[in-house]
């Protein structure tokens, strides 16, 4: 005989890696949330003026750019920790997924860009790093100067090849 415990034990088992797979990254990821993440988070009791900027990322689509992620972690966390480096700010990011889409991008970039009505406490990016990908790269990148946004990629390629050109 088949025993029945075991059978739910593993449709159990299943149940949980499906939502730890799928559906939980799916519920953070989302298009509907305003920004994924802010690091470091703001704190009130620190008395330097904190610096904050858009930090575009892809986390699907064709490609997937969010292990730059840690990378820029890393180095804020460095510049934040030497009293000597921008003496008086703390640097941040707010993290939005630009799904390396162009219209998914282009929207990120919006979010990230125009300031929230419904949140006073919503801070100003002085500048942009993203894509993530060179489809999402491409309609952010050119849109950012007439924010008057410093714009740095990683992805400057496009079937035209006319990113290097355009925004030099």
């Amino acid at each position: 005989g088949y025993n029945l415990s075991i059978a739910r034990s593993r449709d159990m088992e299943t149940a949980l890696v499906f939502l730890l797979l799928f559906a939980i990254p799916g519920c953070c990821y989302s298009q509907s949330n305003r920004f994924l993440q802010t690091y470091p988070p703001y704190d009130d009791a620190d008395p330097r003026t904190p610096l904050t900027f858009a930090l575009l990322q892809s986390f699907g689509g064709d490609f997937n750019s969010s292990g730059a992620v840690a990378g820029v972690q890393v180095a804020l966390d460095v510049i934040n920790n030497d009293t000597t480096l921008l003496p008086g700010y703390t640097l941040h990011y707010t993290l939005t997924d630009s799904q390396c889409n162009r219209t998914v991008g282009l929207n990120a970039f919006f979010q990230q860009v125009l300031p929230d009505p419904a949140d006073p406490d919503d801070p100003v990016k002085l500048s942009v790093i993203g894509a993530g990908c060179s489809i999402a790269t491409e309609p952010t990148a050119e849109i950012a100067n007439f924010y008057n946004l410093v714009y740095v990629s990683l992805c400057r390629y496009t079937e035209y090849n006319l990113i290097p050109t355009r925004l030099q």
